[in-house]
Order: structure tokens, then sequence, then C-alpha cells
């Protein structure tokens, strides 16, 4: 026989056992498709929108997923089998995914305008968004975004030496901040100031613009050296495992000199990163080679203004879990690439800064998109005796080849 304590406790086991069944039924789906969205077969945005924009208005459909219905076409062939989901059900077709995606990627719509327009519910659009973002960086990714082998760094150098008089570089290396919505029990580990959270984008490109590597990760509150040390790129990059060139003469000169990119003054001076001289009132050598070392720098800054304007979720804050957020923006880094490789009028030579009799002029970008935020340093500033030495020899080489 049970005892009046052990009655005691099996009764408020059993009311508990009640009340959690009787909230269970309460909060039961009331239904599996809300009755609002029943009819996205007839009238959601979808089928009320595409097939007009794709076979009569090809300029609408560009201004809303950044591509013409040729290049949509080729994307959504590269992409249709991982896109197509079987179920009992009728399912969202791969076309339809992949619209969506791109029209939030384009233009940073919440989720609720979305879900209300394509007539889907959030939960559905989010799913969406995210998965198809992680189909388009696994399937993009290896074709317009591979790490370059040592002809492709090569072809790149001569690029930049065309275009900037600056030998043997391979790319400029910067790093952004996208914002992001408070992770949850995340504490400190991706705040940065005025009550703003973010993950880093550090990425590094050639000379026409097109993104080489990319590392997208969290930073801490005091600094953002973390972006360093936690990404796979410049880890490679400081242990030489980047396939680079091997040194070789600077055409029309005896300088043996290393093949290597360029970065700001939050960057590390490295044998294989050039960083301008630090300080100001510097000698006029010095600050030559710093404005031509910015000069060629500018081609990163062009090229996250560009990504950013053509690819607007970026300007917003993305409310998605961190690692959701990364997916979204590794897929707008490897759409630009893939756009910019077919369509010329992406990135016209006007949208970006271009030089014209000797004075610069600001790219169309500017005018309409804000720069994104800019991380304060990358790493520490210790550097080798060489790599000073490779510095001077490089600011000596562009001093006496001035142009």
């Amino acid at each position: 026989m049970m005892d009046n304590d052990d009655l005691i406790i099996l009764v408020m086991i059993t009311g508990m056992m009640y009340e959690y069944y009787r909230r269970r039924r309460r909060y039961k789906k009331r239904f599996w498709v809300r009755p609002l969205y029943k009819n996205r077969d007839v009238d959601g945005f979808f089928v009320t929108a595409f097939d007009h924009m794709y076979n009569k208005d090809f300029e609408q459909f560009k201004v809303n997923v950044r591509m013409n219905p040729e290049i949509f076409d080729l994307l959504l062939n590269l992409t249709e089998e991982k896109l197509t989901k079987s179920s009992c059900r009728p399912s969202i077709s791969a076309k339809c995914r992949l619209f969506l995606t791109l029209l939030y990627l384009a233009h940073g719509e919440s989720v609720r305008y979305l879900s209300l327009t394509f007539k889907m519910g959030a939960s559905t659009v989010r799913s969406i968004i995210q998965e198809t973002s992680r189909v388009l960086w696994d399937i993009l990714a290896p074709l317009y975004m591979s790490t370059p082998n040592k002809s492709g760094w090569k072809r790149i150098a001569v690029d930049f030496e065309n275009v900037w008089n600056l030998p043997h570089c391979v790319g400029a290396i910067d790093a952004k901040h996208i914002n992001i919505v408070r992770p949850a029990n995340s504490g400190s580990q991706y705040y940065k100031n005025k009550g703003t959270y973010s993950i880093a984008l550090l990425a590094a490109c050639g000379a026409d613009y097109i993104f080489t590597a990319i590392d997208v990760s969290a930073c801490g509150p005091q600094s953002d050296d973390c972006i360093m040390r936690r990404s796979e790129f410049v880890r490679r990059l400081v242990q030489n495992q980047l396939e680079l060139p091997e040194s070789t003469i600077i055409t029309g000169t005896n300088i043996q000199f290393p093949y290597y990119f360029i970065g700001d003054s939050a960057c590390p001076l490295r044998n294989n990163l050039m960083r301008p001289y630090p300080g100001i009132l510097l000698p006029k050598d010095k600050e030559t080679f710093n404005k031509r070392l910015s000069r060629g720098r500018e081609t990163i800054e062009n090229a996250f203004g560009v990504l950013a304007s053509r690819w607007r979720v970026l300007l917003s804050q993305i409310h998605m879990k961190p690692e959701n957020a990364a997916s979204v923006v590794k897929a707008t880094v490897v759409l630009h690439n893939f756009v910019k490789t077919h369509d010329e009028s992406y990135c016209p030579r006007e949208y970006v800064d271009f030089e014209e009799n000797g004075e610069v002029k600001s790219g169309l970008w500017r005018q309409n998109t804000a720069p994104l935020r800019k991380a304060r340093k990358l790493s520490g500033n210790n550097a080798s005796r060489s790599a000073f030495h490779i510095r001077d020899i490089l600011k000596n080489y562009l001093i006496q080849n001035e142009i």
C-alpha cells in the first residue's frame, strides 16, 4: 500500500502528464496547409509572375534575379537534380525553389514577405533558402571558385601586372562583416559593437574582380584577429600550401621575387602577403609605394562593392543561425563569380572604379550601395626580416618603374 507521500507524488505526476497532453492537443497543428496558401498554384507569385517575366519582360527578370533567362536556365540545369524533391504530395518545383532563393539573395526581402507573396509557410520559405544556398555552393564552387593551380596563379599575376603594374601579384585580400540577428545562447561570440552581431567574410580576388577564395567565420568582441586564425585559406597561405609559383625573375630586371597577395594595414606582413608601410609623414618613396599598393588593392574593395550591390541580402541583417547565414553568404559569392563569368553586363567597366586620364573615377556601385563594414584588424603585425626586405625590394622596383 502507498503512504500519503507516495500518493501525493503520484497525483502530482498524473497532473503534470495531464497538463502536458492538454497543451499538446491545444497546440496541435490545426491544418496541414493554411487556407491562405491553398491557392498557391493559382495566384502565388511564382505562378503569376515568373513565366511573364521569363518570356516577355527580360529586363524585369534580370532586375529581380540578377541574371537573364538564358543564364538562369544554365543555373537550373546545374542544380535541378539536387533541388528536386520527391513526395507523396505535390512538391515545390526546383525552378520555384531557385527563383525564390535568388529573389531573397538579390534583394534581402524578409522571409515573412516572401511567405505571403509565394503563399508558402514561413518555415518552408526559410528551409528552401537554406537548402538552395547550400546546393548552389556545393555545385558551383568546384566549377567557378576552385583554388587556382600554379598556371592559374600565373595568369592572375599577368592580369595584375597589365592592369595595375604590380609584378607577381596573385590577388588582393580583405575582410568584411555581415550583420546577423543575435544567435541564441551565443554570449559575446558574434558581438561586434553598438549592439550588432556579425560573421566575418574574408576573401581574395583577382584583377578581374572574380573571387578566388573565401572564408566565413565568427569573431570575438575585442578584435578581429580570429579572422586570420580561423581562416583555412590564410593558414594555407602562411604555410605556403596554396601552390603559388616559385620565385622568378621580374620581367626586364634581374630581380628574383616571390608571388604574393596584397592587403591593407590590417593584414600581417609576410613573404607572400604585402601590406603598406605604417605611419604618417612617410618618406616620399614609401608614400608612393603605399599609393601604388592601395591602387591595386581597390580590386577587392570593388569586388565586395559589386557583390553587395548585386546581392543585397549582404546589406541587411540576416535572420538565420550563423551556420545558415554563412551558407547564404557563400552562395552570393559563388553566384557573383558564376554570373560575371557568363554575363559582361553584370559588371561593366563603369560599374567599378577606373582610371581616366590619370584620375580615378568612382564606380557606379558606390552611388547606391554603402560599402560593407570593414574588419579593423586581421592579425598581429609581427613580420620576419625577409618580409621587410622583400617589401623594400618591391618598393624600389615600383619607384623605378613608376607610372
